[in-house]
């Protein structure tokens, strides 16, 4: 394959994109996803049957997806199927330094099983979760 000089863009028509299968530079680990509360929330409310196969379309590695990453937000992201949330919610104004009122309760009840259900379908992988830091607020 050619290598070609870095141009200023063309003014009209589609860029091309050259891919040299035989020359490789980095190879990929995997593939990953979230579950957030609200696709947890869908996962939930979905029958056995029917949560087994989402399960497996997006997790197994020989007849789905094969997802092998999750990145997991801590506390809230930007898709929540009720209201935002951390670990330590006190009321407005008020602050937990000693972090008393520290809690993963919320998580425990929807995302951690469907994360470790995942991880279910991948025996002997090492654990890819990613924890991922809360959107801002305000």
């Amino acid at each position: 394959m050619t290598q070609l000089p870095i141009q200023q863009p063309a003014k009209f028509g589609a860029a091309i994109v050259g891919v040299e299968p035989r020359v490789r530079y980095q190879t990929v680990a995997g593939f990953g996803a979230a579950i957030t509360d609200s696709s947890a929330n869908v996962l939930y409310w979905l029958s056995d049957a029917d949560r087994a196969t989402v399960m497996n379309n997006l997790f197994d590695p020989a007849t789905g997806a094969g997802i092998s990453f999750l990145r997991q937000p801590i506390g809230a992201s930007d898709f929540v199927a009720d209201k935002d949330y951390s670990f330590d919610d006190v009321p407005a104004g008020q602050t937990d330094y000693s972090l008393s009122h520290f809690s993963i309760a919320h998580d425990e009840a929807k995302i951690l099983p469907f994360a470790a259900a995942g991880e279910e379908t991948q025996p002997g992988d090492p654990d890819r979760r990613q924890p991922v830091e809360p959107r801002r607020r305000g």
